[in-house]
């Protein structure tokens, strides 16, 4: 979900093409000839016969959305994949999606002193895309 006018949204299972790699964040191109940053963490080539660095990319699958209906493991898998260390993916897995977001700063760095704040920041990304969404789907009905 793109956060601001230079990033642009791509959806799981969508072919881009990579037009710049930087350090984290990837320039692609979609099929609809919009660009935007992306974290290339998100990004995994498509197998093909072509070299590697000419393959359009896929946004990754796997178990990397969090919202209030996540389960205890789909909350450790969100963890895991956003890189957390085993022992915040431990402490913080055995939360559904509901009790984790709506945990306050604090209460995460008492669970997790170390990575506390960033995970409260990761989490605050995924209320800001929760938010975005629920005001589409309202817009949507109207």
């Amino acid at each position: 979900m793109a956060r601001n006018n230079r990033e642009l949204s791509i959806m799981k299972g969508e072919d881009v093409q990579v037009v710049k790699k930087e350090k984290q964040w990837w320039l692609v191109r979609n099929s609809r000839e919009e660009e935007g940053y992306v974290p290339q963490n998100v990004l995994e080539p498509i197998k093909s016969g072509e070299p590697a660095q000419d393959q359009p990319w896929n946004a990754r699958g796997g178990p990397v959305t969090l919202d209030m209906t996540s389960t205890s493991a789909e909350v450790k898998a969100w963890l895991d994949y956003k890189g957390f260390s085993r022992i915040t993916v431990n402490s913080l897995g055995v939360l559904s999606g509901k009790l984790l977001l709506g945990m306050s700063k604090d209460e995460i760095r008492t669970v997790c002193p170390e990575e506390g704040g960033k995970v409260f920041f990761q989490l605050q990304a995924v209320k800001s895309a929760i938010a975005v969404s629920n005001a589409l789907c309202a817009t949507l009905t109207l």
